[in-house]
């Protein structure tokens, strides 16, 4: 398996989802989808993105990122995070939890 990264993003905003910059990447393998690499964009006061690696708990754009992983929703999830702790880890299953549950239902 290698990764692919998917091309272009959901608006021209700097601080929408793009793979370079953002949450959504994907790893295919021969019987398609095999799983998220998940994150999100963190912008500087100017809106240029400083880091592509943020977490999932605070992201204001969070139908965006259901829109992304609605695509595949089967895939597994990984958080392509650095956490300085479990917690933070734990803190970011639950808002993906809560956002996933509010786009499907």
């Amino acid at each position: 398996m290698c990764p692919v990264p998917v091309q272009g993003g959901l608006g021209s905003n700097s601080n929408r989802p793009r793979v370079y910059s953002s949450y959504s990447s994907r790893i295919w393998g021969s019987a398609g989808w095999a799983l998220w690499l998940v994150n999100t964009p963190q912008t500087d006061i100017a809106g240029r993105v400083w880091n592509g690696n943020g977490p999932i708990r605070g992201y204001q754009d969070s139908q965006s990122l259901a829109k992304i992983l609605a695509i595949a929703p089967e895939a597994p999830l990984v958080f392509d995070v650095l956490y300085k702790n479990h917690d933070e880890g734990y803190l970011d299953a639950q808002s993906l939890q809560e956002i996933l549950a509010q786009s499907t239902g």
